[in-house]
């Protein structure tokens, strides 16, 4: 099962964006590939860690989506990145209690 942790990537004096980006990662983006949850909490199941990227306002540059190791979706709609990490962080949860056999609905 994937450790996951949430980090925020912010500009430090000394600290360039491909510093943050050196590990692989996953994208999130509307034109990803979408999970059911049983299939986002297997994908989670498969990897020890997983670090997840998030754009900012203005979406990421393309360096940033070519460097991803893959893209996932949440939704093919669009939301602000500030509601994608509620959503993101409920399907977290979500994941974690199938993984742990627990009823993950109502």
């Amino acid at each position: 099962m994937a450790q996951v942790a949430i980090v925020e990537i912010k500009e430090r004096k000394g600290k360039t964006l491909e510093d943050y980006l050196s590990r692989p990662y996953v994208l999130l983006d509307r034109s990803g590939k979408e999970f059911t949850s049983i299939g986002f909490a297997r994908f989670l199941q498969e990897r020890e860690s997983v670090d997840f990227v998030i754009g900012g306002p203005y979406g990421v540059s393309d360096d940033v989506r070519n460097k991803a190791e893959s893209i996932m979706s949440l939704s093919r709609m669009t939301f602000t990145h500030d509601m994608v990490r509620v959503f993101f962080l409920e399907q977290i949860f979500r994941a974690m209690t199938i993984i742990h056999g627990k009823e993950y609905h109502h």
